[in-house]
């Protein structure tokens, strides 16, 4: 009897458990999934995307000197071509040009164009000598709108093949590339000097999107960083703070620090699909037209 009990007492135990469990499994809701927003990485690097290629502007820019240049040309024939019937002037040497006087409205000696104020400038507007192109001052400029020194398009050892082989809008000497401000730069967009690339501000940078000097890669900031989303001095990765860190992300110097908990998001959002972007158009876009 005493075991039967046990025994009864044990079954119903064991019913009550089950009876519980299932009810539980019945009864309880699935778990309602949280919304997952965007990651930081894919957030800021979208940013990166709204920047412009750096041929933006490269061939909209000339078009446009080409339209102005064209339109004073036509404006000014009917009198050309009623200083082209007269005698020539006495005592002017010849391919000295003083404007309507001895036939094209150009001052100087051996302009070809219109408007042209120098000596031997090919073109329209341009102010200087041997320039080739429109509205360029100074000496030896390749395109339009550059002002200064030698600046040109055109391709080389460093560089790879030219823009659209006419320098656009650079300001300085000895610029090779559209759009760069200051010293023997090549490339696009680029402000100091000896920079390479898009984007560079400093000296000695070569990539995109980098600050300081003699950075490598992209989105950089300071002193001889390589990689991409550096600031510091001589850090080698991405995303690390400081100086001399090899690897990615890290804050400190020579690898003792902590890790840097926004590495990843900047090297997203200023170097990997910047960099991506920057040096395919200027490598891309560098195609020469004589090809």
């Amino acid at each position: 009897m005493q075991l039967t009990l046990r025994s009864s007492l044990a079954a119903g135990v064991a019913a009550l458990g089950a009876g519980v469990i299932a009810a539980g499994a019945t009864s309880t809701p699935a778990p309602v999934a949280v919304p997952q927003t965007a990651s930081p990485d894919v957030a800021l690097g979208a940013l990166a995307d709204l920047l412009p290629p750096p041929s933006v502007g490269s061939q909209a820019l000339p078009a446009i000197g080409d339209a102005i240049a064209f339109g004073a040309g036509v404006a000014v024939a009917p009198a050309v071509a009623v200083r082209g019937a007269l005698p020539p002037l006495p005592l002017v040497p010849p391919n000295v040009q003083l404007s309507l006087l001895t036939g094209t409205p150009s001052l100087g000696a051996g302009n070809n164009g219109n408007f042209n104020i120098g000596v031997v400038n090919d073109g329209n507007f341009n102010i200087g000598s041997n320039n080739t192109g429109n509205f360029n001052i100074g000496t030896d400029n390749e395109g339009s709108f550059n002002i200064g020194f030698n600046n040109v398009d055109e391709a080389g050892p460093l560089q790879g093949s030219d823009l659209d082989n006419e320098a656009v809008a650079n300001i300085g000497i000895g610029n090779n590339g559209d759009f760069n401000v200051g010293l023997n730069n090549t490339g696009s967009r680029n402000f100091g000097n000896n920079n390479i690339g898009a984007l560079n501000f400093g000296s000695g940078n070569e990539g995109a999107l980098n600050g300081g000097i003699n950075n490598s890669g992209a989105g950089n900031v300071g002193v001889g960083n390589q990689g991409v989303a550096n600031v510091g001095f001589f850090n080698q990765g991405s995303g690390n703070i400081g100086a001399f860190n090899t690897g990615n992300n890290k804050i400190g110097v020579a690898n003792i620090g902590i890790r840097n908990p926004l590495g990843p998001a900047a090297s997203s959002a200023v170097g990997n699909q910047a960099a991506a972007k920057q040096t395919t158009a200027t490598a891309g876009a560098k195609k020469s037209t004589d090809d």
